[in-house]
């Protein structure tokens, strides 16, 4: 009996796009754009540089995001077969070979930066090793070790700018603490939750903010231009309430996974407010314009073909 001819299909530009989550490229970069402008003295300031070290965290950002998904092959087989993996649109040993290939781009543009970045690209891609193959199913650990990888994020920008995260520790911090806050939420999409319990984990996203807002306003005497900070906080704190409560109607993995969304994209104008609360206020509206290529970038998630569609 003759077999019919099958073709093997070619990883697409786009699947390696998906495999990296290129829509949330956009608020991986701004971490340490942000960190680099609070450090950098205006006149020593690097537009070489600046470039230089977002892209060492797009790089670091994209290995983690494939390493995440060559650990998970076989839960997503089950959990998120429309992922490029286990929808068979990209081999695991070429998905394998381009998460080694990330990594290397990674750790040669960070040594363009200096010994003190390239060791915390390093530390940082270790944390994200770490969360990704032991410790993302370990509840608050796995948290934790993702707000640390933020945090890390962060710091690359204040290294490249050759400062030291000292007197500015808390605004990474608070990046951090937000990011682990995002992280407890996310473990709720595969697990059942009543509504007690979902608007107690999005409540800290909510109170992380207040720190910084009144960071802000206590700089209002030194930085009359500090109450912009108050604007994409304001902006933030409204978007997520309204997700929230929207997804609180019907609690399911969707509807939370809508609200991590928003929290995620929302980073970028968290490090906006930072920025703002520094009188920093072009930084800080570029960093917010950055909100636009972001959405643009998720409806094109949104609207990519299914496996089946794309063959």
């Amino acid at each position: 009996m003759n077999q019919p001819l099958q073709f093997i299909r070619r990883p697409r530009l786009g699947d390696y796009l998906q495999l990296v989550r290129v829509w949330n490229l956009p608020t991986a970069i701004v971490d340490p754009y942000a960190g680099y402008l609070l450090a950098a003295q205006p006149g020593s300031r690097s537009l070489l540089h600046l470039c230089l070290v977002m892209l060492v965290s797009a790089f670091v950002y994209s290995t983690g995001m494939a390493a995440n998904d060559l650990f998970d092959h076989e839960r997503d087989k089950t959990l998120h077969p429309e992922r490029p993996l286990p929808a068979g649109m990209i081999k695991r040993k070429a998905a394998g070979r381009f998460t080694g290939l990330l990594m290397l781009c990674g750790l040669s543009a960070s040594a363009l930066l200096g010994l003190q970045v390239l060791l915390l690209c390093f530390g940082l891609i270790v944390l994200t090793f770490t969360y990704n193959g032991w410790l993302k199913h370990k509840g608050l650990a796995g948290c934790l070790n993702m707000g640390a990888c933020r945090f890390a994020n962060m710091w690359l920008g204040i290294a490249a700018a050759g400062g030291s995260v000292g007197r500015l520790w808390p605004l990474p911090a608070t990046l951090g603490l937000y990011v682990t806050s995002i992280t407890l939420l996310s473990l709720q999409e595969e697990e059942s939750v009543n509504k007690t319990g979902f608007y107690a984990l999005v409540s800290p996203l909510l109170i992380v903010l207040l720190p910084l807002a009144g960071f802000a306003v206590a700089k209002l005497e030194r930085e009359p231009a500090a109450w912009l900070a108050l604007l994409p906080l304001t902006l933030l704190a409204m978007w997520l309430f309204a997700t929230a409560a929207g997804a609180a109607r019907s609690l399911n993995s969707a509807s939370i996974g809508s609200v991590v969304r928003v929290a995620v994209t929302g980073i970028i104008l968290l490090d906006s407010a930072i920025l703002f609360s520094y009188g920093k206020q072009l930084e800080g509206l570029a960093c917010a314009l950055v909100l636009l290529p972001a959405l643009i970038l998720i409806r094109y998630a949104a609207r990519r073909p299914s496996p089946s569609e794309a063959s």
